[in-house]
């Protein structure tokens, strides 16, 4: 079978330089012996080694050079030739440690850019089974160092990124990036090389990632702490912390553009779907066993938080724009907003930041924060669930804190604000003898 492929990539005899797998008949015979000893590696390591010292991957990589060489569209003999030769890669190395580094050291990068190159997506799945294997054996450094220190590297990532963008089974692509996005290096090495689009995915990617760490999904603290169950671990705390990094210098920057109304690069910076992915992210993260601990002890992250709600809800009021808050927002105009929700998650962040920890409820207080939370008490369209999120902070501001209660309890009634949503409707709210009262402005 072997033998069969090697002549398949070899030139022909007369005179030619065209291989013997432009014929039709033996693109047929070719993929024929590839399902072959695709299936006769299967959990059989004698099988493997035995096609590994036949040379079979030296033909694949030939084989898969040819098949990238040839002109768009990929025809559909040539496309199942890629993909059982792919899947014969992985299967040729699974469960083969000793196999796996020479195996990536042979195909990285050019093997591996060459089938990415082809477009065809079944092939790109497979071929991020097959990566993930090397990265995942005894000693996975050297081979997934590679992938962000090299800009064949940063062209390997990008590409795997776009592919999660698009749902498809089985989905190898996601498996692959879940499985670097818990190495503390990946991350921070990797980010500043991606374009935007690419870091948005990759951000979306880690916050799913999280969700499920909370204290009763698969990635909870017993679970996390290793991968003797066969538990993935969640994204490590290095990869986290560049998070709150990356969100403290970027989040003032949206500011700018709502005071100049000057949105036309927004499609192409994606600066404010950037802000918002670090946000949820984080958000994510302070609800995360883990992540929650070190984020806690970030001051610097607390005060830029506070800082940016403050800042936002101050430019609301100084006219329409993307902060200001609103009860009549429709639906199209909800995906309109590039910070749709940005103010609910703010406070999301700082109520989990408090949640249990004395420090930061006291740096709330110090920094005049708690009226701040007191105004987001209320419903905006802009911001759903932001009245239910901001009464869960103040609970954490209070929880345990008798100065933070008593902040509040010294406050006094100044009266009604005025409510122009509810003037707009017909009615007026009234506060007499320490009760609200509410009648309609409409004459009958």
């Amino acid at each position: 079978m072997c033998s069969i492929i090697q002549g398949c990539v070899a030139p022909t005899d007369m005179g030619e330089d065209a291989p013997l797998i432009d014929n039709p008949s033996v693109r047929e015979m070719c993929a024929w012996s590839l399902r072959c000893l695709r299936n006769a590696c299967v959990q059989s390591p004698p099988n493997q080694q035995l096609v590994w010292n036949a040379g079979a991957l030296d033909s694949l990589k030939q084989l898969i050079q040819l098949i990238s060489s040839a002109p768009p569209p990929l025809q559909e003999e040539l496309a199942a030739c890629l993909r059982c030769a792919v899947q014969l890669l992985g299967n040729l190395i699974s469960g083969q440690v000793k196999l796996q580094a020479p195996a990536w050291k042979e195909v990285f990068p050019r093997t591996l850019l060459s089938v990415f190159q082809c477009a065809d997506p079944k092939a790109s799945q497979y071929l991020c089974m097959f990566i993930n294997m090397c990265i995942q054996s005894s000693s996975p450094s050297e081979c997934a160092q590679q992938l962000w220190t090299s800009e064949d590297g940063y062209q390997l990532v990008e590409t795997v990124i776009a592919m999660c963008e698009t749902e498809s089974e089985p989905d190898f692509s996601l498996q692959l990036l879940q499985t670097l996005i818990v190495l503390p290096d990946f991350i921070p090495s990797i980010f500043d090389h991606l374009t935007p689009p690419s870091k948005i995915i990759l951000l979306d990617i880690v916050a799913a990632f999280l969700s499920q760490g909370h204290a009763d999904g698969p990635f909870a603290p017993e679970a996390a702490s290793g991968n003797a169950d066969g538990q993935k671990e969640s994204p490590s705390l290095p990869a986290v912390e560049f998070v709150a990094q990356v969100f403290e210098q970027e989040a003032g920057s949206i500011f700018g553009l709502v005071s100049e109304e000057e949105w036309s690069n927004i499609e192409k910076d994606k600066k404010p779907q950037l802000v918002m992915r670090l946000l949820n992210a984080l958000c994510e993260a302070t609800a995360h066993p883990e992540a929650k601990r070190n984020l806690q002890e970030r001051v610097s992250l607390l005060a830029c938080s506070l800082d940016l709600l403050e800042r936002a809800n101050n430019a609301g009021k100084k006219g329409n724009n993307h902060f200001t808050a609103t009860q009549t927002l429709e639906g199209a105009s909800a995906q309109m907003n590039p910070l749709f929700g940005f103010k609910r998650d703010l406070v999301r962040l700082i109520g989990n930041m408090c949640h249990n920890y004395t420090a930061n409820q006291n740096k709330i207080r110090e920094l005049h924060g708690i009226p701040v939370l007191l105004e987001h008490c209320s419903i905006d369209d802009s911001n759903p669930f932001i009245s239910q999120w901001a009464i869960f902070a103040l609970r954490n501001l209070c929880d345990g804190n008798l100065e933070n209660q008593a902040v509040i309890a010294e406050m006094s009634n100044q009266g009604v604000v005025n409510n122009e949503q509810l003037e707009k409707y017909g009615f007026q709210a009234e506060w007499r003898e320490g009760r609200m009262y509410y009648r309609s402005t409409k004459k009958k």
